[in-house]
């Protein structure tokens, strides 16, 4: 029997099997997901893959347009060794011209909601040690924020050029402010979960401007990083736009600070402001 499933897989047609795996995907995610391209698999080698060109992903029917991603080609590497264990280990993952569109109306409803998490609770992919995505487009609505963004993303092996290898830059408007966000990190190549990812970001809202040197110090968990913050602008209360805390308005100032995010939970050390003719020091935690 087991002698026969082999065989079975080995000599199996996988674009037969588009429909199956896509409907499987979408019961359990709650979203459409279809391979409309080829599918190329090979699952007898040490380091099995998959190739998928066409990948689509929908929305929720509230939102009102069917795609929230596509992408041209995905392919995915993963180890065997690791998964005997329980432990899924992907040494590479190439995405070429990702399409995306980022979600959330003004009940805060998102359209990357999972079942069973809460709304605070950030991705956590298992560690990837080549990550590369080719002429990305990435588009965010987000109605609770007043966030209105396009940009594109891509990610190199090297910096030739004097290029970083990492970057996702676009524009748009914040509160109906002009808004501008350039961000620039490492390669993504030969990342070590056990090693913090840096990057800088560099963000413009209206009058609002914010420097941040920041590392994700459990790549890839978005919700553990650190950052130095250098921001500026009329008033505190327009940061809720860019961070969603709840601050008060206040005169133009400068602002500089550690932040520390880990799970729900902030921490905002070393902070050294001045607002109007006011100085402003001290440390603040927050919980989200």
């Amino acid at each position: 029997m087991i002698l026969g499933a082999i065989f079975a897989l080995y000599f199996l047609d996988w674009n037969a099997m588009r429909g199956p795996i896509g409907r499987w995907l979408s019961h359990h995610t709650g979203r459409v997901v279809r391979i409309d391209g080829n599918l190329a698999v090979d699952l007898f080698t040490w380091q099995p893959s998959a190739d998928a060109h066409g990948v689509f992903i929908g929305n929720p029917k509230w939102v009102g347009t069917a795609q929230a991603a596509k992408a041209k080609e995905l392919r995915i590497e993963i180890r065997l060794v690791p998964l005997f264990w329980g432990h899924l280990v992907v040494p590479f993952v190439r995405i070429d011209e990702p399409d995306i569109l980022v979600v959330r109306d003004k009940d805060g409803r998102t359209n990357w909601d999972r079942a069973n998490v809460g709304p605070h609770q950030a991705y956590k992919l298992p560690p990837i040690k080549r990550f590369l995505i080719q002429n990305g487009h990435l588009k965010i609505d987000d109605a609770v924020r007043k966030l209105h963004f396009t940009g594109t993303v891509t990610s190199e092996e090297n910096r030739g050029g004097g290029r970083s290898a990492f970057t996702l830059n676009g524009d748009g408007t914040l509160n109906t402010n002009k808004f501008t966000a350039d961000i620039a990190g490492g390669p993504l190549i030969n990342v070590d979960a056990g090693k913090p990812y840096e990057f800088n970001a560099d963000i413009h809202s209206g009058a609002t401007h914010a420097e941040v040197k920041g590392s994700i110090t459990e790549p890839f968990h978005f919700d553990r990083f650190t950052a130095q913050v250098n921001v500026s602008g009329p008033t505190l209360s327009d940061l809720y736009f860019l961070t969603g805390l709840v601050l008060p308005s206040t005169p133009a100032y400068h602002l500089t600070l550690s932040a520390e995010r880990d799970g729900t939970n902030y921490r905002l050390n070393d902070i050294n402001a001045v607002l109007g003719s006011s100085d402003l020091r001290g440390n603040l935690t927050v919980d989200t």
